[in-house]
């Protein structure tokens, strides 16, 4: 989200005064701290002792997940597309899981060049359903939800195409509608009182970008200009 963010800003997204960056840094630090999206798919069981290298990738949650040793809660709202994505992807990589040889190969070298590759896409996928239907039992807008879930869809758009759920332009449309429908709604909630009290970057509007302009140290030349005269 913040690389288009800072590109669409120019230059002035790369400055620290305007907090872009470092909110980056914050969510990802944030992530880290509370579950890393990589380290819920695999963790180095060796390392090697040379190079300090993982040599070889065991099971991770999402692994241990298709070989059935934990479960999470069925989908509250099974027909919406991000919980048929869930499900699509748990059921092409258990497919593979059976190609070669079951859960029982998990350390071997066909696991991790053919099972781990699928995992973070499946996590990420658990993530989003997730999200989407805590934010609908929360009361979120739907329109807000509905930006959310196109947006979701849209980092792995070939699925849906591949299983009939959507075509390209159809999506298009419907990303573009949604845009419409929620930008309103985000602009209402950026008038908002508490979060004007977090959103402090003077590039948020031009009275603070003009009061911040006149705090910035100015330098200039004391030489005096010499006033050449034509060679001519």
């Amino acid at each position: 989200m913040y690389a288009p963010f800072v590109e669409r800003c120019g230059w002035q997204g790369l400055f620290a005064f305007n907090q872009i960056s470092e909110l980056a840094l914050i969510f990802q630090g944030n992530s880290i701290a509370e579950g890393d999206t990589l380290v819920l798919c695999i963790r180095a069981s060796r390392t090697s002792c040379i190079l300090s290298l993982p040599t070889d990738l065991s099971l991770g949650l999402a692994s241990e997940f298709l070989g059935n040793k934990y479960s999470i809660p069925e989908p509250e709202y099974p027909p919406t597309p991000l919980a048929l994505h869930e499900q699509g992807l748990f059921r092409e990589a258990k497919e593979m899981l059976i190609d070669i040889g079951g859960y029982e190969r998990h350390r071997a070298d066909t696991f991790n060049k053919q099972i781990l590759p699928l995992c973070r896409n499946l996590v990420e996928a658990i993530g989003c359903r997730m999200a989407f239907e805590a934010a609908r039992q929360y009361g979120v807008p739907s329109i807000v939800l509905r930006l959310y879930e196109l947006l979701s869809m849209s980092a792995d758009l070939s699925w849906y195409v591949e299983n009939g759920i959507t075509t390209r332009v159809e999506f298009a449309r419907l990303l573009t509608s949604a845009y419409d429908a929620a930008l309103p709604v985000l602009l209402a909630l950026q008038e908002v009182d508490e979060a004007n009290d977090f959103a402090t970057a003077p590039i948020m509007t031009e009275k603070a970008w003009s009061k911040f302009m006149c705090t910035l140290p100015r330098f200039e030349s004391h030489r005096k200009r010499l006033a050449g005269s034509s060679k001519l």
